[in-house]
């Protein structure tokens, strides 16, 4: 497709980050058509009315969110970008949903946003490092909770309430033998070597 038939949709409510992506956008690809929606409905409605070849959306946008324009956007085949300032994992999982062919955060600069864009254009998937460990990590502590067993987990908590395997032991009415072969199997599963390691790793896992 040449510079002279692209037609790019900018999402955002803040003019000054529209003005700056409208810039930057202009400078790499030249003749290109450029439709700039302050407000979701604004967005949705181009998107439906229009034959749009590239989404570049904020995440918080009035009226309709980001996650409503990339979903449609997504749905048409349509090449699309997730500008957001959110780290926090409940927001990062719903931009992975969609499955976005780019996630930048704001906190990038203008040379770089513009570098992952043309990149994302180009034919490459893009995820800002930053959010893809959130999401990594994250997997990986939900990997490691669903590998435990219900009494593995329980023997887990008490372990981390500073009972020991005795008291373990007495409450679950198990011996104390087979309490050791449950802490072994949990140390195991969750990568740890003794219970300090276990207890840091439910903290971090939000499991107490």
């Amino acid at each position: 497709m040449g510079k002279d038939s692209l037609h790019i949709l900018l999402a955002d409510d803040h003019p000054l980050i529209l003005d700056s992506l409208q810039k930057v956008i202009n400078e790499r690809f030249g003749c290109t058509k450029i439709s700039c929606a302050k407000t979701g409905q604004e967005a949705i409605d181009i998107l439906e009315n229009e034959k749009i070849d590239f989404v570049i959306t904020d995440w918080d946008m009035p009226e309709i969110g980001g996650f409503e324009i990339a979903k449609l956007a997504v749905s048409k085949n349509i090449k699309t970008v997730i500008l957001t300032s959110h780290t926090d994992i409940v927001y990062l999982r719903q931009m992975q949903s969609i499955k976005a062919n780019g996630i930048l955060l704001k906190t990038m600069d203008d040379k770089e946003i513009l570098e992952k864009i043309i990149s994302v254009w180009e034919g490459k998937n893009y995820i800002h490092p930053e959010a893809k460990i959130i999401l990594e990590n994250a997997e990986i502590s939900t990997m490691s909770i669903s590998k435990l067993s219900e009494k593995e987990t329980a023997i887990l908590l008490m372990m981390c309430g500073g009972l020991t395997a005795k008291e373990i032991s007495n409450n679950l009415n198990i011996s104390v033998k087979t309490i050791e072969k449950y802490k072994t199997a949990v140390f195991r599963k969750l990568g740890v070597s003794n219970t300090l390691q276990a207890v840091v790793k439910a903290q971090k896992l939000k499991l107490i």
